[in-house]
């Protein structure tokens, strides 16, 4: 179920894994990055999820002001939603997967968090972890 769409990325609700899936679709900062996050966010409060799988094939680096606002804003409301598993399916540009390794090294994670070269491979993860 598509929740939230953008040209940036997209948001949706995959019953099949149990999972919010977040699509980035090419380069986002400011709002146009971080409005979609937040929608993530609010769809897995909704659903009350435990998983989620944020697919950066196509996304880009992010900008450290954007980084600064995942560490200081937006992570710790999703500590708050009882996150247990992160499946991420690593960038085609290497830029932006240093860009995503470094904003992760610096946050205080309490999930299991997992790197991927293939949808499939995260899907299968996912699918592999019990919920609650």
């Amino acid at each position: 179920m598509i929740y939230y769409e953008s040209p940036q990325a997209d948001v949706e609700w995959n019953e099949t894994l149990n999972s919010v899936v977040v699509t980035w679709k090419g380069f986002a900062q400011g709002e146009k990055f971080q409005e979609p996050l937040n929608k993530a966010l609010n769809l897995s409060k909704q659903k009350k999820a435990e998983k989620w799988l944020i697919d950066t094939r196509y996304a880009s680096a992010s900008t450290q002001n954007d980084q600064k606002w995942i560490a200081e804003q937006w992570h710790p409301n999703l500590m708050e939603t009882g996150l247990r598993s992160l499946a991420i399916v690593k960038p085609n540009k290497t830029v932006a997967n240093l860009s995503i390794n470094r904003t992760i090294s610096d946050l205080v994670i309490s999930y299991a968090v997992e790197h991927f070269t293939t949808l499939d491979e995260a899907s299968i993860w996912l699918l592999k972890r019990q919920a609650g």
